[in-house]
């Protein structure tokens, strides 16, 4: 059983965000709020004031995911045209729109071809903080590219059960984790403290890498 978040899920190390199995990467904007599920990754401005969104889309182009897009009834298009992103072909929109409480946005999207998949990467703000905020939304879009060969990515840590053979402790059991799990970590699974002794016989929950 997996232990924690699977880092085979996508990630993020500080603003970085890594996919070890799509292999993908992108850098956000520093500073940022951050979400990662199943189907979409998220970024948010502290102050909520701009948002980026990375899904994938329907389409099986860029030209296509992006015509469709800007084809959305109430989108002003304000420009639009291909692109390429770190070697990767796409297509993008420049845009405005009138939110459902009557608030003006202006935002833009890349549509990026990788990996037999078009991903849909968003980025909106109030149009009156664009000049505040377009820049680094334009920053983070253009930094997704595929993850280097030889980059090195989070390891899975798996939940073991398992019969001790002479007493111990979750700090022992940690320090035996090869860094897999912290004595905190080890002790909440157990219902334990740290340093309490956990007697030979019983069955303890640990964790170590896969």
């Amino acid at each position: 059983m997996v232990f924690g978040q699977d880092p085979r899920q996508g990630y993020f190390e500080n603003n970085r965000y890594l996919h070890p199995v799509l292999k993908f990467q992108f850098q956000g904007p520093a500073n940022w709020q951050s979400a990662n599920y199943a189907t979409q990754v998220l970024m948010a401005e502290p102050n909520g004031q701009a948002q980026l969104v990375l899904s994938a889309a329907q389409q099986t182009s860029a030209a296509a995911a992006a015509q469709a897009f800007a084809a959305q009834q109430g989108l002003v298009v304000r420009s639009s045209g291909n692109v390429t992103i770190n070697g990767l072909r796409g297509s993008a929109v420049a845009f405005s729109a009138t939110s459902s409480d009557n608030q003006q946005l202006a935002g833009q999207v890349f549509y990026i071809e990788y990996g037999g998949t078009v991903y849909e990467f968003l980025g909106i703000t109030l149009a009156n903080l664009w000049n505040q905020h377009g820049a680094a939304i334009d920053r983070a879009m253009r930094s997704f590219a595929p993850t280097a060969a030889n980059q090195a990515f989070r390891r899975v840590r798996e939940l073991h059960l398992v019969t001790l053979n002479a007493n111990t402790t979750p700090t022992a059991l940690a320090a035996a984790s090869s860094g897999a799990a912290t004595a905190a970590e080890i002790a909440l699974v157990n219902g334990a403290l740290e340093n309490e002794t956990l007697p030979q016989g019983r069955k303890v929950k640990t964790i170590r890498w896969r």
